[in-house]
């Protein structure tokens, strides 16, 4: 794959080949397309070079980002049926948990942030409601992996500056400890709602109330449901960057969704439906979906062009946990995966997917990446997956098993705030353990 210098950009539309004519609810139309897009996504793939780590991706990706590419593939394989890439699933999301089956594996874990470890969470929790393929009884379990996240997690919420909230970075010395932002408490909001919903713990819906208050009360979510990126603590978060991503978007519309479809409340449904009709009304151009705060003026970077393909996988889960958005979110994903599928049609094997779908004229516009790749199959494939997904939990047919005390077992909890960790440890111990009594009481 390759990409155009600057100077001949303008010319790539008239040098592109027409791209995927797909039909986006046709099963053998989306396999092929997905295959094609799946298979340039794996050209970044660091695991079949020669010395290169299973599970991670060639620079300058971020260990983050692979999480969220195992994810996808997962997808694929649950809105296709095409099993081809699911042994490379299963074996990079058991391989990244690390040494202590906490996704802080050694290589990384020095250098991640807690929106990165939460990426991950989020596979593994994906893996568990999809009811994948589970690892050996010897290894830990999807679940177990998800609850390693969370429980590690709570033990970073900081009360000491903006009243709450978890740091976007976890250790001190990375650029970023001193902001708190969306994606991180978002992500950290979401898993906990699916945590919540999968076990029947109520413990998880508390975190998963508590992160979405604060995440109100700091500014993050407005009135009007869009979401800001985040703060710096200085100044208890008074000063907020307000740049808005269509991922932060997603992160909060799908947690939303996840608790209306496990509590029932009204109060749920009615945030769930302001997300979903915020995201549509800021992230969808020609009634496709673009990146507004980077795309026109072409100023998105490595990690940015992944972005709008999260909110098509979170818009997806939405429309199933609340099925009364699935119109609304149905017509825009079917839209926008035609459109991307005729965006897959540059580079020099004429199937490289370009970042901008909105166009609709079927060409490539020269970009290309791990992230426009990924973009595209989760654009591709999510009208499908909308046919065919389900999602499990523990009492319906989900056999992924955990373990309430995941993550807390090792001194890597925190690495920062370490004041803290063990009364929260002990904290999330007895409050995790009460909520298992009371389910099984009931």
């Amino acid at each position: 794959m390759f990409s155009l210098s600057p100077i001949l950009l303008s010319l790539t539309t008239f040098l592109c080949i027409k791209g995927f004519e797909i039909d986006p609810h046709d099963a053998s139309s989306v396999d092929e397309a997905t295959g094609l897009v799946a298979d340039g996504m794996l050209d970044y793939y660091a695991g079949y070079e020669k010395g290169g780590t299973t599970g991670m991706f060639l620079p300058p990706a971020y260990w983050w980002e692979a999480g969220a590419a195992w994810n996808g593939l997962l997808n694929t394989y649950l809105a296709t049926g095409n099993s081809t890439y699911n042994n490379l699933v299963k074996t990079s999301l058991s391989y990244q948990a690390g040494e202590n089956s906490d996704y802080m594996p050694s290589n990384y874990s020095t250098s991640e942030g807690n929106d990165d470890q939460a990426f991950w969470g989020l596979a593994a929790i994906s893996a568990a409601e999809s009811n994948f393929t589970n690892p050996k009884a010897n290894e830990p379990q999807w679940l177990e992996l998800a609850q390693s996240v969370f429980n590690q997690q709570v033990t970073r919420w900081d009360n000491s500056h903006c009243n709450g909230g978890i740091r976007w970075q976890i250790t001190q010395f990375n650029s970023g400890f001193n902001y708190k932002n969306s994606v991180t408490n978002g992500a950290f909001f979401q898993l906990a709602a699916r945590l919540a919903r999968f076990t029947g713990n109520d413990t998880y819906t508390q975190w998963a109330e508590k992160a979405y208050d604060w995440s109100v009360n700091v500014g993050f979510i407005r009135d009007d449901y869009s979401v800001y990126d985040g703060s710096l603590i200085k100044d208890n978060c008074s000063a907020l960057e307000t740049t808005e991503w269509s991922y932060n978007s997603g992160l909060y519309m799908a947690g939303t969704a996840f608790l209306y479809n496990y509590t029932g409340s009204s109060v749920w449904k009615t945030r769930t439906e302001g997300f979903v009709n915020k995201s549509i009304d800021l992230f969808f151009r020609n009634d496709v979906l673009y990146e507004p705060a980077c795309e026109l003026s072409g100023s998105c970077n490595y990690d940015q062009t992944s972005f709008k393909g999260f909110l098509a996988r979170f818009m997806v889960y939405t429309a199933h946990m609340a099925p009364f958005t699935l119109s609304k979110i149905e017509t825009c994903l079917s839209k926008t995966a035609i459109a991307a599928a005729g965006a897959c049609c540059g580079g020099s094997d004429g199937v490289t997917c370009g970042f901008q779908w909105w166009w609709m004229n079927n060409t490539w516009d020269g970009l290309y990446g791990l992230g426009e790749q990924l973009s595209a199959l989760e654009a591709i494939q999510g009208p499908l997956l909308l046919q065919n997904l389900r999602i499990y939990n523990s009492q319906d047919g989900g056999s992924s098993t955990g373990d309430p005390m995941a993550g807390l077992y090792t001194p890597t909890v925190s690495f920062a705030i370490t004041e803290l960790s063990i009364k929260k440890q002990h904290y999330i111990l007895l409050s995790i353990s009460l909520g298992l009594l009371l389910l099984v009481l009931t």
